[in-house]
């Protein structure tokens, strides 16, 4: 089994796109499925993982990030000031985010 080649072919165009293992969007799914288990078992899990670089970035290959270091591109004024910086997601996990959680 490749972690770079899955059945699901969207989750292979974020790896391509980003070189980013399956794992790390297997552990994302995971927390996200589980949060609610995962959370009441530890209470220091959310500011933990607000401080965890795992969060593929839009424009920049190979770069994680932690969540409390991203803005929305959604806010027309960050997406105005910090165009070019790594500070937003990666469009997958907007799409996500809008679908999914």
């Amino acid at each position: 089994h490749s972690y770079l080649h899955s059945a699901d072919d969207e989750r292979d165009t974020l790896n391509s796109a980003v070189e980013c293992y399956q794992f790390q969007l297997d552990m994302i799914d995971y927390l996200v499925t589980h949060w609610h288990s995962l959370s009441n078992r530890n209470q220091n899990l959310k500011p933990l993982l607000s401080q965890t670089p795992i969060i593929p970035i839009a424009n920049h290959a190979k770069l994680l990030m932690a969540p409390n270091q991203m803005y929305s591109p959604t806010v027309e004024i960050f997406a105005k000031l910090f165009k070019e910086d790594p500070v937003f997601p990666h469009s997958f996990f907007m799409q996500r985010n809008q679908r999914k959680y």
